[in-house]
């Protein structure tokens, strides 16, 4: 099956508040102790290794479901704000020492459609897997008045490595993070991706020879935004070098590749996924 381990995001997203869990959890008071800057918070923020679990589309845009698992990872570089990380199938680089701004490389992994359950969408042309490498920045506040909270917001571009399509894939994010006792951390975001025609011809087309193979009709889409998404997540911080989540995500395949016939009449543009995850923190 094609496991769009992409669909962990929630997990993963819950992974990313966990790795703020630790910072917030020293903090999480009335009120916040003198002196404590967003530079200090930062500065608590912990290393992480863990892994999510839970249940996918077995395609974008698909109603068939399977199980995937994905990992996640950040550390950390000694007392700066500069990190590695990877979650799921997607990892950045900070190159930015700021508590605040954030930007360097990504590198992703794209899944293809292969050995999918759908009888119809089996019969069309498979979608190899492929790497993707582009560059993102983000800007974080981190609220240090009261009850502790972050919000984040990151922008990115990326282009396919496989030569699976052409032109840029773009994507936006936000998160906030807020604590609702020491140990219980919750997690918000939304996002949105597009690119070109080229990127929807490949994930949502039907060319001459699919129709012909599948009988769905032909269909071109043109560029723009292909989704939508947004989760909640849930951290509990249940030992001080150990975190457990879980987390859901809805999703939308929107604009053209929505309409597609992948989509419409053999698949779903609403898309559900959930799971569980935990990880372990260190400094």
């Amino acid at each position: 099956m094609s496991r769009i381990r992409s669909g962990i995001a929630p997990l993963i997203a819950a992974a990313c508040a966990a790795a703020l869990a630790h910072a917030s959890a020293v903090s999480a008071q009335v009120s916040i102790p003198a002196g404590l800057t967003p530079q200090k918070i930062a500065e608590m923020v912990p290393n992480l290794a863990g892994i999510g679990v839970g249940a996918v589309p077995d395609y974008v845009g698909s109603d068939d479901y399977t199980w995937a698992a994905a990992p996640a990872f950040y550390y950390k570089f000694g007392n700066s704000n500069r990190y590695v990380d990877w979650w799921g199938i997607f990892g950045s680089v900070n190159l930015i020492d700021s508590p605040t701004w954030s930007a360097g490389p990504t590198l992703q992994f794209r899944p293809g459609r292969k050995d999918v359950d759908d009888a119809v969408v089996k019969r069309m042309s498979e979608i190899d897997n492929s790497w993707e490498a582009g560059l993102f920045v983000g800007y974080q506040h981190i609220n240090t008045q009261g009850i502790p909270w972050i919000a984040r917001v990151s922008a990115g571009v990326q282009w396919n490595l496989g030569n699976e399509y052409d032109d840029p894939y773009w994507w936006a994010s936000g998160q906030f993070f807020f604590p609702l006792r020491e140990d219980l951390f919750v997690g918000l975001g939304g996002g949105l991706g597009g690119g070109s025609s080229s990127y929807n011809q490949t994930y949502f087309g039907v060319s001459a020879a699919d129709a012909l193979a599948s009988g769905l009709p032909r269909f071109s889409p043109s560029g723009g935004v292909s989704n939508v998404y947004v989760w909640p997540a849930l951290v509990w911080r249940f030992h001080p070098n150990w975190l457990g989540a879980v987390g859901g995500m809805y999703s939308r395949v929107t604009g053209d590749a929505g309409d597609s016939p992948i989509v419409k009449d053999r698949g779903d543009a609403n898309q559900w996924i959930g799971g569980v995850g935990v990880a372990y923190i260190w400094k």
